[in-house]
């Protein structure tokens, strides 16, 4: 979180958001674009999240929430967001000239999935629920509407990347942004989407994965939630080889068109989002990481996503075709 932010998140704001929703306070788990914690409610283990307006404002929250809880509705097992004591799905807290904004969810039951090759069942899962998501979207007519994925700030790169360092990534990630927009955009390829259903965002209870943290929920081409499952195993298993991603993402790909249609044009389309997905990140890190104080690891977390946007290589080299050709 950025220091100014952490400055005004006084005890006294926490206090206040843990009274609006009467829960008890248990534990931080989290605190890079938002204040996450556990907490009780009612005797039941609940999510509390707060996040300052300089991230989201209280009408994208609205949209956030008013979504997952249609999805709910709808038979899709994402954390139901609860009212205040007041009757508010959002509270805000003022703080100082700006504020926060609280919201309760449930906490998923189950536990965090871990990616293993060959792990071919929590693919298909994974891609089915992703597929579940989009078609459940296509006849969504929302009171509150989310950003657009053209957007966001993060993609704005000059605002937060060095320009001398980095110019010649800006300049390739303006490029990338105007090949994107250029794609077609309709029912079947493009509204709204999670766009970080990665494993850190899901818990697996059973054979049922439940998805949590729209944060990042936006108006974008479907092709996107594709290529998170792919950047993130890359990353989150640096072991994994092309050839044993391609088994993974066939599966993945076989859950997702059993609940939502797929075309090898849109296949065709999951290097973009591969690549997009490491300008955002980039860009991300430079906004939260004090770069002169970066520790060890941060520092070869930062360079390895930099080596791969200069030579403008995605996270993961994957035939397309032979995966078009088993699906």
């Amino acid at each position: 979180m950025e220091l100014e932010v952490d400055r005004i998140f006084t005890d006294e704001v926490l206090d206040d958001a843990a009274h609006r929703f009467n829960v008890k306070m248990i534990k931080k788990v989290g605190s890079f674009e938002n204040y996450v914690y556990e907490v009780m409610h009612k005797g039941k283990p609940m999510i509390l999240r707060i996040t300052h307006s300089s991230h989201r404002k209280k009408q994208e929250i609205e949209a956030e929430v008013e979504w997952v809880n249609d999805l709910y509705v709808k038979g899709i097992p994402a954390s139901l967001c609860k009212r205040s004591a007041a009757g508010h799905f959002v509270e805000e807290i003022p703080a100082e000239k700006s504020a926060f904004y609280v919201c309760l969810f449930h906490k998923a039951p189950g536990k965090r999935a871990q990616i293993k090759s060959g792990d071919t069942t929590l693919f298909k899962r994974w891609g089915s629920i992703t597929g579940q998501m989009h078609n459940a979207v296509i006849t969504y007519n929302p009171k509150n509407r989310r950003k657009r994925w053209d957007e966001d700030e993060l993609l704005d790169f000059q605002l937060y990347l060095d320009l001398q360092k980095d110019r010649e990534i800006i300049e390739a990630g303006q490029r990338l942004k105007q090949q994107i927009g250029s794609l077609p955009e309709n029912k079947e390829t493009f509204g709204l989407i999670h766009a970080d259903l990665h494993q850190g965002n899901f818990f697996l209870e059973g054979d049922i994965i439940h998805p949590f943290d729209f944060d990042d929920s936006c108006y974008f081409y479907f092709a996107h939630d594709l290529a998170v499952p792919v950047y993130y195993s890359m990353w989150s298993n640096g072991n994994l080889r092309n050839e044993e991603m391609e088994e993974l993402f066939i599966s993945f790909l076989e859950g997702y068109s059993s609940k939502h249609s797929l075309t090898q044009d849109i296949l065709r389309t999951v290097p973009l989002f591969l690549k997009l997905r490491d300008y955002t990140l980039y860009s991300v890190l430079h906004k939260k990481w004090e770069i002169p104080a970066l520790k060890r690891d941060e520092k070869q977390l930062l360079q390895g996503i930099r080596e791969r946007l200069v030579k403008q290589r995605p996270i993961a080299d994957l035939s397309y075709d032979r995966i078009w050709s088993s699906c």
